[in-house]
């Protein structure tokens, strides 16, 4: 099961970072003529399995997998050493996706404040309570104890200056 890294045309290394417990991911590129692209770092936490010793195995037996995307390593919440990967509320956010139509996650001391652009000029206002439930179950079963999470309906949401982008999840200040 996984996805199939095919490593006789890219190299995946998981690098240990000392001093944390967090690991890197760098992807490198045997072949490639349209884009100079030697050595990248990706984001997302992967969990890799080893080439199969089933001589029975169909497909790609002497390849890894990429078995789990947990998340990404760029954007964790951290609550008193209990992190948290912003998809844990992504996946929640998502089953409001007809409602919500642009979000921001703000990590505050016990729990999130979620900014939401709806599509409705006028909406209803009720789903903002269930997804407060939804996502304080979320972090209760992730081991926050007594999590608070507020959501409001907003016009607009703060872009970044040079690429207009929007940041979707903001980590409490140290």
């Amino acid at each position: 099961d996984g996805m199939i890294i095919h490593e006789d045309s890219i190299l995946v290394e998981s690098i240990q970072d000392e001093g944390n417990d967090t690991t890197r991911t760098f992807m490198t590129r045997f072949y490639g003529y349209n884009f100079p692209l030697l050595r990248y770092e990706v984001t997302d936490v992967l969990t890799l399995t080893e080439p199969s010793t089933n001589s029975k195995e169909q497909m790609a037996p002497n390849f890894r997998r990429i078995q789990q995307v947990k998340g990404r390593s760029d954007v964790y919440f951290d609550y008193d050493g209990i992190k948290v990967a912003p998809l844990v509320f992504r996946t929640i956010l998502l089953h409001y996706g007809d409602t919500i139509v642009e979000y921001q996650v703000v990590q505050t001391k016990q729990g999130a404040d979620i900014q939401c652009i709806v599509a409705d000029n006028d909406p209803e206002t009720g789903f903002l309570i269930q997804l407060e439930r939804e996502l304080s179950t979320k972090l209760v079963s992730v081991g926050l104890k007594d999590p608070t999470v507020k959501a409001r309906i907003v016009k607009s949401l703060p872009r970044h200056e040079e690429t207009g982008k929007i940041r979707k999840f903001i980590p409490l200040a140290k």
